[in-house]
């Protein structure tokens, strides 16, 4: 393995215990407001925290894929979209979600 596809798959695991542990009620305070009566909706939990772990399986794949020599640039560029424009995604839903 490459120093590369080691990081990659070492991100990967650190992204998937971050949803973990947001999901599962350990950390909401990193998507949580200032102060104490700014806690999200428990819906908005679960969202942001199996985003977390779907973020870091797909970042997992990549890596494999980098390992075995899948992972053409082409491919990096398009993940790369697809997660920009998810977390746009996610982050206009809890917008909606929270204001009304």
């Amino acid at each position: 393995m490459t120093a590369g596809t080691v990081t990659v798959a070492g991100s990967a695991l650190l992204v998937v215990a971050l949803g973990v542990l947001i999901r599962f009620g350990r950390v909401t305070t990193l998507i949580a407001g200032v102060g104490p009566d700014d806690s999200p909706e428990p819906s908005v939990v679960d969202a942001v925290g199996t985003y977390t772990i779907l973020v870091g399986l797909g970042t997992g794949a990549m890596a494999v894929l980098t390992h075995t020599g899948g992972a053409t640039d082409r491919l990096w560029a398009a993940y790369t979209a697809v997660i920009v424009a998810s977390v746009v995604a996610l982050i206009v839903w809890v917008n909606r979600t929270d204001d009304g």
